[in-house]
């Protein structure tokens, strides 16, 4: 998509936060950012936080010393810039313009931060990053990002297929629809990476299985008219629209839908655990621990959330 188009959108993606935390897992969301900002024109935003708890046995007056704890502190700091600009100059070499962000503190909260002060349009991360000794589980801090940040948030399966070298296909979206207005905003994001990114969309709606014939007409109506309203968005962009209907229980057909079919789920989300609809929240939740296709999550909070 060139600077042109996008321009001409409502829905452009300007900015892309990819967090890391030094560890190789959470490194192999770096080339889907990477793929995804160079496609879109967009900047890269590198970010490392380094856990406030990693020296807290010291500043809690252990036995290390001031000095020696000073020292800790910033030899800990240089590794990161170092590792921030090793990150940098990969991004600048492809053509991304490329910025950093090192910052201390809660990984999650600073996180979230970040992506409001810098004005974030997406997240691109891994739900599976280590830390070495610490351990620290980017999953929990995916969670916690997916379900309170501002930004849409693209979680990719970072364990899965970690010896493959195949860059990770985007293009085949599959876009889950319950006949709400609320699933409809995911179409936001199909919008912003049409023809760059996704080639082809399949609106999918799932009913239960003994669904009666005059529901099962109306879901078929209502994803002929989703699917109108999402070709006239689209407009010359190139992407094909067509609609699945399938039945059974919601999370599994997606799973299966997309591991047949599709490189790209994308959903919206409440994030709440109320009951809504038909829990949509809890349903994102199951695809979101099951699936291995990558998955785009948008959230809405409370005041953005259509009537």
């Amino acid at each position: 998509m060139t600077g042109e188009r996008t321009g001409e959108r409502e829905k452009r993606i300007r900015k892309i936060l990819l967090p890391l935390d030094g560890s190789a897992f959470a490194e192999r969301a770096a080339p889907v950012a990477q793929q995804l900002a160079s496609a879109l024109g967009a900047d890269l935003l590198v970010v490392r936080i380094i856990p406030s708890l990693t020296w807290a046995y010291a500043a809690a007056g252990g036995p290390t010393s001031a000095d020696v704890y000073e020292r800790l502190l910033r030899d800990e700091e240089r590794e990161v810039e170092q590792y921030l600009s090793r990150m940098a100059q990969s991004g600048e070499a492809l053509g991304i313009r490329t910025l950093t962000i090192a910052a201390r503190g809660e990984v999650a909260s600073a996180l979230l931060d970040i992506i409001i002060d810098e004005q974030v349009d997406l997240v691109v991360m891994s739900t599976h990053g280590r830390t070495g000794a610490e351990r620290f589980a980017l999953g929990s801090v995916a969670d916690r990002v997916m379900r309170a940040g501002s930004a849409p948030t693209l979680l990719l399966r970072s364990f899965l297929d970690s010896a493959s070298q195949t860059p990770v296909r985007l293009s085949r979206a599959v876009v889950t629809v319950d006949g709400s207005k609320l699933a409809e905003t995911a179409l936001d994001m199909v919008e912003a990476l049409a023809g760059s990114v996704i080639t082809s969309v399949a609106l999918l709606r799932v009913l239960p299985l003994e669904a009666a014939a005059e529901e099962t007409q109306d879901a078929r109506n209502y994803l002929h008219d989703v699917a109108g309203r999402l070709r006239e968005r689209l407009g010359a962009s190139g992407v094909e629209v067509t609609t699945e209907l399938e039945y059974g229980p919601v999370a599994e057909r997606i799973l299966e839908n997309a591991e047949q079919r599709r490189d790209l789920i994308v959903m919206a989300t409440h994030g709440d655990t109320g009951a809504r609809r038909w829990a949509y929240g809890s349903v994102t939740d199951r695809v979101l621990h099951g699936a291995r296709t990558p998955l785009l999550v948008t959230r809405l909070t409370a005041e953005k959330r259509p009537s």
